[in-house]
């Protein structure tokens, strides 16, 4: 099985990606990684993870969340 979480923002031509995690692939199963891209050049760096460092959804969310402030999170967060 394989499982990714992908966060990007924009439509169309502008759209731009922000952060990816995704577990291995099938050549590579247990290297889980990291991309951050850079939202000018779209360049990408990679981060190679361990399986306890993947984190769940909601930590990516608020990864995000401190990234781009700006965006304005909800401060209501409920379990």
């Amino acid at each position: 099985m394989t499982y990714r979480y992908h966060a990007s923002v924009g439509r169309g031509a502008s759209r731009r990606n922000l952060l990816r995690y995704d577990s291995g692939h099938a050549h590579t199963p247990g290297v889980y990684h990291r991309h951050e891209y850079d939202l000018h050049t779209g360049k990408d760096s990679l981060t190679l993870l361990t399986r306890e460092e993947f984190p769940v959804l909601g930590d990516m969310v608020d990864e995000l969340a401190r990234m781009f402030p700006q965006a304005g999170a909800p401060d209501d967060r409920r379990p």
